[in-house]
């Protein structure tokens, strides 16, 4: 259904959504959802989309209060990372996953290990 919308259609009607999860403050299933919808929704809104208006959002929330949106952040930074491309999985998302990979909760760490694999996959030589 995203490949058949429009970019202003997906900037008009699905990235408020999107956004609206991840930034409610109240509800922390939502914010996992929010999370989760990034996840699953980077590569059919595209880069543009993904890098002026999500990123920020995204990587916030690796310093969430709430263990599980962090463990999930992290378990999801691939697909993301991905569309925005080498140089911003270099200079921001490799910093956000070495926090993540450093947290105080073992399920968040261990999430992050669980990534190894597809980190290295996507690494340049030099990252390795």
């Amino acid at each position: 259904m995203m490949e058949c919308m429009t970019l202003r259609d997906k900037r008009q009607y699905v990235l408020p959504i999107v956004l609206e999860c991840m930034k409610d403050e109240d509800d922390d299933e939502r914010r996992l959802v929010g999370v989760i919808l990034v996840d699953e929704l980077a590569a059919s809104l595209g880069a543009e989309i993904c890098r002026e208006h999500i990123m920020y959002d995204f990587i916030s929330l690796q310093d969430d209060p709430i263990f599980k949106i962090r463990r999930e952040v992290g378990l999801r930074l691939m697909k993301i990372s991905r569309v925005l491309g080498e140089q911003i999985f270099n200079g921001v998302m490799v910093p956000v996953y070495k926090k993540l990979s450093q947290d105080s909760i073992w399920s968040v760490r261990k999430a992050c290990v669980e990534m190894l694999p597809e980190i290295s996959r996507i690494s340049s030589k030099q990252m390795k």
